[in-house]
């Protein structure tokens, strides 16, 4: 269960890490032209990528709960799954979070 949340969490901050500078060039010209705020592209972009960030886990939950042998009751199931999808959301919205917040100051 360790592996899974490191990886969960790594997948979803790496994610951001390698996206933001390339949206950031956009991001600046868009910005230039006062076409919207900053906040909304925040959460435009968090939630479009939360789409992702929900399917996938579930997915992968799906198929390794029952091949890793763990507990075959569906109470044991839904809460790893919700312990997962809770890990990888976090860790998705706050590490991009601290890049807009950073990153709004020099946009």
């Amino acid at each position: 269960m360790f592996y899974i949340c490191i990886f969960w969490t790594s997948s979803c901050i790496f994610g951001a890490v390698y996206v933001f500078p390339f949206e950031k060039v956009y991001l600046v010209k868009e910005r230039k032209a006062d076409m919207y705020r900053l906040s909304v592209y925040y959460v435009s972009s968090t939630l479009c990528d939360m789409v992702a960030h929900v399917f996938y886990p579930t997915f992968f939950m799906l198929i390794l709960y029952f091949m890793a042998g763990f507990k075959s009751t569906v109470a044991c199931f839904f809460l790893t799954l919700f312990a997962v999808l809770l890990i990888a959301i976090t860790s998705q919205v706050s590490h991009v979070e601290t890049f807009y917040v950073n990153g709004s100051s020099f946009v």
